[in-house]
């Protein structure tokens, strides 16, 4: 007669903010079946890593061979440089092994919660910020916040809409030394009002400029490595 296999149950809180977890399948026959459940994590989490407490229950035969839930606790190590999708892996914390098989395992899948800057991507982050006409024009150095900072971008001249600039390994950790890279996108953003000083000057240059840009080839836009 099979063993039945312990079952990860709602709640399964690990830490802030807390997650939600699911039962899954057994995996394989004998060993114990794997259950997996879902962290969810800041972006700062993946970038240095932290320490999670795992409180969940278990479904555990008792002497009466009835099932009895049973809340466990433990510290759960969160590595930096994970990303969405990856998988930690808790031995021993799944189903029951039969005949004496080892217990399976449990996954927790990692999700980074949205953060109000970037869009996570693998280990990229993406954002884009917001530039005037006349920065894109001349050119501008342009500040831009990183996951633990600031940096200054510089934006050269008659950069156009949409152009990307890409912050090598400013990004999510990699194993190793390496990292992913921060890619920002300009947004040119134009005015809801000018002073009539400033009118008068787009005026003027309305007046002396021949570009036209319904002229103008469409062109692909590049990224710039920084």
């Amino acid at each position: 007669m099979k063993n039945s296999p312990r079952r990860v149950q709602y709640p399964l809180q690990i830490g802030k903010p807390g997650p939600s977890g699911k039962q899954v399948k057994n995996v394989v026959s004998g060993h114990g079946g794997s259950h997996e459940a879902e962290i969810q994590i800041e972006l700062r989490d993946a970038f240095y890593g932290t320490t999670r407490t795992l409180t969940f229950q278990v479904l555990k035969p008792q002497a009466d061979g009835q099932l009895r839930p049973r809340e466990e606790t433990l510290q759960v190590k969160i590595p930096k440089g994970v990303t969405n999708g990856s998988v930690i892996q808790l031995d021993g914390l799944g189903g029951r092994g039969l005949g004496g098989a080892l217990d399976g395992d449990l996954l927790l899948r990692v999700t980074i919660l949205p953060d109000p800057r970037f869009q996570v991507v693998g280990h990229n982050l993406h954002t884009a910020i917001g530039v005037s006409p006349w920065e894109v024009i001349l050119g501008a150095e342009i500040p831009v916040k990183t996951v633990d900072g600031t940096v200054n971008l510089s934006i050269p001249a008659y950069s156009q809409n949409g152009q990307r600039f890409r912050l090598k390994g400013m990004g999510i950790p990699k194993k190793g030394t390496s990292a992913g890279d921060i890619i920002i996108e300009i947004d040119i953003r134009v005015p809801h009002s000018l002073s009539e000083k400033e009118k008068g000057l787009v005026e003027e240059l309305s007046r002396i400029s021949r570009f036209n840009p319904r002229d103008q080839k469409k062109r692909s836009i590049p990224y710039t490595k920084m």
